[in-house]
């Protein structure tokens, strides 16, 4: 069943053309990943999807019951502390019940406990903050995820267990989830469905190929990443990411 179904899309800055005629659906329950250039439209897309920015014509129907976005920074409020931040969307509900709620998703995050929820953002790593808001969105209970590059200024070691966390939160909440990543072995590990897109003026056509893969079920099992058909399928995506883009790095 379909919860996002966007229909010839066109959308422009300053008549520089960045979608024309854009076609996506996506079903309840999939884990998306948009990879490509920078400049390409993948963050803009998530603020049309998300209502910050308006399309030029076309039409979105969003089936979800709420959306939550999280951006590379996570936007806490820095004059409450994470628990207080957590609850801040269940404000009718009763103090003790809003608590209760709070408490439940910060400890399915990892942040459990009186020493984590105490805490303001300015005590935290960007880590913490990042898990902290995965921890509200859950709270609010937004069915449908956007995420636009959350991992992308965390060390090595946090950006995995990041991932990991992401992963298993796709799996217990069951949420549709849409990523915006230049990492292909992130998206790779974390999608179940992977579009490649190329800014407009290049090919002229927005999603340049589509591949439906599963890697995220097997990461439990030793090391996905060396597997044959993973290598394979990150060496074609970065062929055709590489193509009419001589300089591109990834």
């Amino acid at each position: 069943m379909q919860i996002l179904n966007i229909n010839n899309l066109c959308f422009e800055y300053s008549n520089l053309k960045v979608f024309d005629n854009l076609n996506l659906a996506v079903n309840r329950g999939e884990f998306i990943v948009l990879l490509g250039d920078s400049g390409c439209g993948k963050s803009t897309l998530l603020r049309i999807i998300a209502g910050i920015l308006k399309q030029k014509s076309g039409e979105i129907e969003n089936k979800a019951n709420g959306i939550g976005l999280c951006f590379q920074n996570s936007p806490l409020f820095p004059w409450l502390n994470l628990v207080d931040n957590v609850s801040f969307g269940l404000h009718k509900k009763p103090k003790k019940e809003r608590l209760e709620i709070a408490r439940k998703f910060l400890d399915s995050v990892g942040l459990g406990g009186a020493i984590f929820e105490k805490k303001y953002p300015y005590e935290c790593s960007g880590g913490q903050k990042s898990r902290a808001f995965l921890a509200k969105i859950l709270c609010d209970n937004k069915e449908l995820i956007l995420l636009d590059e959350p991992f992308s200024a965390l060390d090595a070691f946090t950006k995995e267990n990041m991932q990991n966390l992401v992963r298993n939160i796709w799996v217990l909440y069951k949420k549709t989830m849409i990523l915006i990543t230049h990492d292909v072995n992130e998206a790779l590990r974390l999608g179940t469905r992977i579009l490649l897109l190329k800014p407009y003026e290049i090919k002229n056509q927005n999603i340049i190929a589509e591949f439906s893969v599963n890697f995220t079920n097997k990461i439990g099992e030793n090391n996905v990443e060396s597997q044959q058909d993973f290598a394979r399928l990150r060496a074609r995506i970065l062929e055709l990411l590489r193509d009419n883009e001589a300089n591109y790095i990834i």
